[in-house]
Formats: C-alpha cells, structure tokens, sequence
C-alpha cells in the first residue's frame, strides 16, 4: 500500500468492530480474521445490486479485505478498528454468514424506512455481537455486549477528535 494509506495490522483468529468515518457518525462493521490474519468485512450497508425502487435498499454483505487499509476501497476513512478480546474463535470453517444474514430477517426498500424501524449499521452490528454471544463465541453477558456499544462510540470519537487536532493521523487499533 502507499503512504497515504497504510495497512493496518490485524491479529489472527480476531474479531474487531470496525469504525468508519462518515459525514454524521460512524460506519459499524466487523471484522473477522482467520488464522492467517486475512479478515473478512460483515457489514449492513446499500446494496450496490439494487435493481429498482421495490428492492431492499440496504443488506448484509460480507467481501475479503486484503490487505485491510487505513482508508476503504471507497476512500472513507477507517477511524478505528476495535478488537474484542472476550471473542473465541471457533474451528473452521465457520459459517458467519448463515449466522448474520438472520439478524435483520426483513429489510426496507427506503432508508427511511430503515432507519424507522431501527435497521442501521450499527444496530445490526451490535446484533452480530449478540448472535456471536448466543452462539458462544463471544465469552461476555447480554448486557456486557450491549454495554460495548458506548465504549466502541467513545473510542471512534476520541479518534475523530484527534485526526481534527491534528494529534492522530492513522486508525486507531485497540482492544476492549
């Protein structure tokens, strides 16, 4: 990768949560790594094959990152990239994505819609957290994970703060 976009290391057999800069806000993803550290993006985002305005605007997608960057294949910012230390990696192959794509089980075909109902990126990533817990691979109560929620925002907000200052210039890589 260049200068203007370095790598950013992740651990093997890892789980983080995923911060992305956005106008208000933050982007939530996970990211899951395999014991090679090559990680794997599972995220709500709009959905790129949208084919007219009765489809769902928004869905679960997951794609291989490689190498993961400090600025996305789209040029967004990643703030901060978020290791959840209480996760226990299974054997694998694990099927993430049979496990994820339950979380919003109906999906909108407005944003608003969406948003409405409480479908957005950062629910459905606290959701993949809880689907995670209940599947015994994160090691943490019910209200342990819903607790992360505030812990994940402070972090990617102290980081915000910093790039504005001018005191941080790269993602932040860290651990709860």
């Amino acid at each position: 990768m260049s200068v203007g976009n370095p790598t950013i290391p992740l651990e093997a057999n890892s789980l983080y949560m995923c911060l992305t800069q956005l106008l208000a806000g933050f982007h939530w993803s996970l990211f899951i790594t395999d014991a090679q550290g090559k990680a794997t993006r599972h995220h709500w985002s709009q959905d790129s094959r949208r084919r007219g305005s009765s489809d769902p605007v928004e869905v679960y997608t997951h794609s291989l990152i490689d190498p993961v960057t400090q600025m996305t294949r789209g040029m967004n910012l990643n703030l901060a990239f978020i290791r959840v230390s209480a996760f226990v990696a299974p054997r694998m192959p694990y099927d993430y994505v049979s496990l994820f794509s339950t979380i919003f089980p109906e999906t909108y075909t407005t944003v608003r819609d969406n948003r409405t109902h409480g479908t957005t990126c950062r629910t459905w990533a606290m959701g993949a957290l809880q689907k995670l817990r209940e599947n015994n691979l994160i090691t943490l109560s019910t209200q342990a994970v819903a607790a992360l929620e505030q812990r994940f925002i402070d972090i990617g907000t102290e980081v915000e703060a910093g790039i504005a200052s001018g005191t941080v210039d790269t993602a932040k890589v860290t651990q709860v």
